[in-house]
């Protein structure tokens, strides 16, 4: 039995178109869809109250303090990224009840 060909050249070319969709959609503004402005001030909001809280515990003349905030902000810069790059599916979201969403369809479906 011989080894399988395995076409390295299609597996490249085909990680290559990947990079470059990746990269147009990062550097493509994305403007807000309906309802995003609002998750948005949301996740700032949670990451304020987390900041402050760190600002009550944490020493204020620390790189450590300095760092915890920093990423913070990372977080906040990220999660948003994420909605604003990738429209949502909702099946990924806190709050999706597929059980709902299966028993609207089955009545759908009996109703025909």
């Amino acid at each position: 039995m011989g080894q399988p060909c395995i076409n390295y050249k299609s597996i490249e070319d085909s990680w290559r178109e990947s990079l470059l969709i990746q990269i147009e959609n990062n550097f493509t503004y994305h403007p807000p869809k309906e309802g995003q402005p609002a998750i948005y001030q949301e996740i700032r909001d949670k990451a304020k109250e987390f900041a402050l809280l760190l600002a009550k515990h944490c020493p204020s003349m620390s790189r450590e303090t300095d760092t915890a905030l920093s990423r913070l902000n990372e977080v906040v810069f990220w999660a948003n990224a994420a909605i604003a790059r990738y429209d949502p599916d909702p099946k990924y979201i806190m709050g999706y009840d597929a059980a709902t969403e299966d028993e609207e369809f089955v009545q759908q479906e009996l109703d025909l």
